[in-house]
């Protein structure tokens, strides 16, 4: 599973979503819009929507433009649907563990060079 696999970056933005929700901190559309700089446009869209069609998180619209579906967000949060799949889906652990091992695939890639 790699880093731009479709299940390790839910992991990723449920996980950032809920620790800044437990800070008592909403996420904010520039908060989506930098995490998915990294990723293509249209993938990260459809990854954004599909959590809201699934119900994990809030404060996010579609938004249908001649380009294609979009979204908009203001005070997203996740919801106890997005906490129970981060905690039970099996997937979401493989992507924890892909996560997990990125530091130490980092460190063995620089000695090598």
């Amino acid at each position: 599973m790699a880093k731009d696999d479709f299940f390790v970056i839910v992991f990723m933005v449920l996980t950032k979503v809920y620790q800044a929700n437990k800070q008592g901190q909403p996420v904010t559309q520039e908060d989506l819009d930098l995490w998915g700089t990294e990723y293509n446009e249209g993938y990260w869209n459809h990854i954004i929507l599909d959590m809201l069609d699934q119900g994990w998180i809030t404060g996010v619209i579609s938004v249908n433009l001649l380009s294609g579906k979009k979204y908009k967000a203001s005070e997203v949060y996740i919801t106890p649907a997005g906490v129970e799949y981060l905690e039970t889906n099996s997937m979401m652990h493989k992507a924890k563990e892909v996560l997990k091992s990125l530091p130490e695939w980092a460190t063995l890639i620089k000695s090598l060079f």
